[in-house]
């Protein structure tokens, strides 16, 4: 089952991943507002049957915890999405939750409970926790902390950034994320920004299935972020020709 056709498994640990700054908060409050109230994802608010069927996404509670930005900053991107009035999502931001703080830990599992959130979003995972990122063991610890949250049937996002990029970076998604190679081993399902730039005034993104345990992965495609009359459209922009792949793996 699918908590985003395709895209997001449900019930397991999916990981966003990406450079500083390339959009993924963008695109997780995108995720957190669609599956808030049902709608499909990447629209751009232009609903067609082809749009609904292709990332369509099923309603369930949303619980948003951000440790990296904070509230003012989150509730002028919210309001730039335009969600709906009935949007189910809540937020915690900068209240300084370690997910290996024991205590803390207790308290969010019983306030999923206790709310019945359906996904929750992590942003981002360098700020959620006190161990070494490098260490594979602790990251493993880690992991199980948050498969404590999946297996009550919730699905959990996670935020990631990437090592700093030079000419002798790996092509592979999984290769370039900061920290031990447990991070990516300990997921079910890792979607990468491979690249971020603007096209005719549109930032485009091309998102890719790095890792996905269950069903089939899709291939890379586009998104288009439009900053239009103090908004923020996020549309889909088809997927990236085979051509125009190579070309780039090649650059």
């Amino acid at each position: 089952d699918f908590l985003v056709k395709s895209l997001i498994p449900e019930g397991v640990i999916t990981m966003l991943s990406g450079n500083p700054g390339c959009g993924k908060s963008w695109l997780m409050l995108e995720i957190a507002k669609c599956v808030g109230c049902g709608d499909p994802l990447f629209t751009g608010g232009n609903i067609t049957p082809e749009s609904i069927d292709r990332f369509k996404t099923k309603n369930v509670n949303v619980l948003y915890i951000d440790e990296e930005s904070h509230l003012s900053e989150i509730k002028r991107r919210w309001k730039m999405l335009k969600p709906p009035i009935l949007d189910l999502v809540d937020f915690m931001s900068m209240q300084d939750f370690k997910i290996d703080d024991d205590s803390k830990r207790k308290g969010l599992l019983d306030f999923i409970d206790y709310q019945k959130y359906g996904l929750v979003i992590f942003d981002s995972l360098v700020d959620l926790h006190t161990k070494n990122e490098n260490d594979a063991q602790q990251i493993q610890i880690i992991i199980n902390y948050f498969r404590e949250i999946t297996k009550r049937g919730v699905t959990v996002l996670i935020a990631h950034h990437n090592r700093k990029e030079s000419y002798t970076s790996p092509n592979n998604a999984s290769q370039k994320l900061r920290g031990s190679t447990a991070i990516p081993a300990g997921v079910d399902c890792h979607l990468s920004i491979d690249k971020s730039k603007t096209v005719d005034g549109k930032r485009e993104l091309i998102i890719s299935h790095s890792k996905l345990r269950q069903g089939k992965e899709i291939l890379p495609f586009k998104v288009h972020l439009i900053e239009k009359d103090n908004g923020m459209i996020i549309e889909y922009a088809g997927e990236v020709e085979e051509r125009e792949n190579k070309l780039q793996q090649a650059k």
